[in-house]
């Protein structure tokens, strides 16, 4: 039985990002929808639980295997609203269209989805009304019926301190 190679880090490449500063979402059927970004997530990557492989022929250790698949969780943006987007915004509700995340050096994501949930915030004195925009990521394109994940188009790299 062989064990386990260590492994050596190789050295860092390429710009990090310094600041969340100036992320936006643009989504298919609201290119001009009235709300402005607040906070933009991107969900998790996530591989699902292992597979458990374990059987009586095992001697010391309980065995587990990767899922073959990926999903994406949900985006999630919180904006300042326009009490005139919210027909917009309902009629997205359960809708497929493609949302493109847009980071500070315009790096772009760009994914299948539709908007689960608009949730708004209580209007308080004092504070900006919100609405808290939740997007399922489908992987899947509705015109070509193909499974489809989010595609990355590398931006400029132009992120320096403001």
């Amino acid at each position: 039985m062989a064990a386990p190679t260590p492994q050596v880090r190789g050295a860092v490449t390429g710009v990090m990002l310094q600041d969340g500063f100036q992320t936006l979402l643009a989504c298919s059927l609201g290119l001009t929808l009235a709300v402005s970004e607040k906070s933009v997530q991107i969900g998790a990557i996530d591989g699902g639980d292992p597979i458990v492989t374990t059987t009586m022929l095992n001697i010391l250790y309980e065995t587990k295997a990767a899922q073959c698949l990926q999903m994406w969780e949900d985006w999630v943006v919180i904006a300042a609203y326009d009490p005139h987007a919210l027909t917009l915004l309902q009629s997205m509700i359960n809708t497929p269209q493609t949302i493109t995340v847009i980071l500070p050096d315009d790096t772009s994501l760009t994914a299948y989805a539709y908007l689960k949930r608009n949730e708004f915030a209580p209007l308080v004195k004092g504070t900006m009304p919100e609405v808290t925009m939740t997007w399922v990521i489908t992987n899947y394109d509705p015109v070509h019926c193909i499974e489809a994940g989010p595609v990355l188009t590398l931006g400029a790299g132009s992120c320096s301190p403001c």
